[in-house]
């Protein structure tokens, strides 16, 4: 307006849902109930002034926001929601039960629900789900492993490989969405370019690439088959995985094993083929699912082969056997 004016704001809490705070060092509680408070404000012409309440939330969900601000010619009023939500970090807590009417046409079950003493006032909800399959509840969340690959050499592949994994299941099964397909193969292409820093200049690869002393085999070879599975759903270059399978050969030992050359930090990862005939069994999945550069190592392969059937007979570990037998399939052994 052309002319000066003093403003009355007033903020309303007609229904109590929070509290009137000042700014202190000191949190004082206080017993007073206001209504409302009100602020004046002198405005030049043509001019804007901006006012501040502080409140304290006394609910969680929404509460309602009024404010009317009147001169001696004009007013206006407004009405927002605001949204509170709990202070702190949400912590979950699944129960499971298992039910099989083919016995009893009725199931009960009882579940305590625990709830924290330090949990946050009105915070806590409960979700139940029912599920007709065992894999239900895996299946319905799969979208959840889709992550954006991070960190070293090994770390990298955590994340790379479960998009190439839930993107393979969910095409399978028809479930998969565009948005899903989209943010897979976005995340699977940072993780290729990503791991690509840590290889060296020989094709090996490792947690932190030319910084380390050597290229590890078990990291190698897990590259070489996840970039395969890969190349399903983005470009990889073949030179990148005929690099990596050229190297493994070279250091493949006189009697046919693949010995670790390197250092493997994240050990957890390996689940029990870092070394002896699972590692060498590891190695040879990898070169016989790149079946189109077979030919080309066929010698390491048959080498392998008959490294892994010959130890195979001595194997108590069961993960080390079931990778003995996957490759030996894979290779068509009798």
């Amino acid at each position: 307006m052309e002319d000066d004016q003093t403003a009355e704001v007033v903020l309303h809490n007609d229904e109590q849902e929070f509290e009137f705070a000042d700014v202190e060092n000191e949190v004082v509680e206080s017993s007073k109930v206001e209504l409302f408070r009100q602020k004046r404000l002198d405005i030049a012409s043509n001019t804007g002034k901006s006012v501040s309440f502080m409140v304290k939330p006394k609910k969680l969900g929404h509460i309602t926001i009024k404010v009317t601000a009147k001169t001696k010619i004009a007013g206006d009023a407004v009405e927002r929601q605001l949204l509170v939500e709990p202070e702190g970090l949400p912590q979950f807590i699944n129960k499971a039960a298992f039910v099989d009417l083919r016995a009893v046409p009725e199931v009960t079950k009882t579940f305590e629900v625990e709830i924290p003493k330090n949990a946050v006032p009105d915070s806590t909800r409960i979700e139940v789900a029912v599920i007709g399959d065992v894999m239900g509840s895996t299946i319905q969340n799969l979208d959840s492993l889709i992550r954006m690959p991070y960190g070293c050499g090994e770390q990298n592949m955590l994340n790379f490989v479960p998009n190439i994994v839930v993107l393979d299941y969910l095409k399978a099964t028809n479930k998969l969405t565009a948005n899903i397909e989209a943010k897979a193969k976005k995340f699977m292409e940072a993780g290729y370019q990503r791991e690509l820093s840590y290889k060296h200049q020989d094709g090996s690869f490792s947690a932190f690439g030319e910084s380390d002393k050597s290229g590890s085999t078990w990291l190698t070879a897990f590259v070489a088959r996840s970039f395969k599975q890969a190349a399903n759903h983005i470009t990889i270059d073949e030179k990148v995985i005929d690099k990596s399978l050229e190297w493994l050969s070279d250091h493949q030992a006189p009697n046919g094993s693949f010995p670790e050359v390197g250092v493997v930090s994240h050990k957890d990862m390996q689940g029990g083929s870092g070394s002896g005939v699972a590692l060498t069994a590891y190695t040879l999945i990898a070169f016989l699912e790149n079946i189109n550069l077979v030919d080309k190592y066929k010698n390491a392969i048959n080498k392998a082969i008959d490294y892994v059937y010959r130890n195979t007979e001595s194997l108590d570990d069961t993960y080390a056997l079931a990778l003995a037998a996957y490759a030996l399939q894979l290779a068509d052994h009798s």
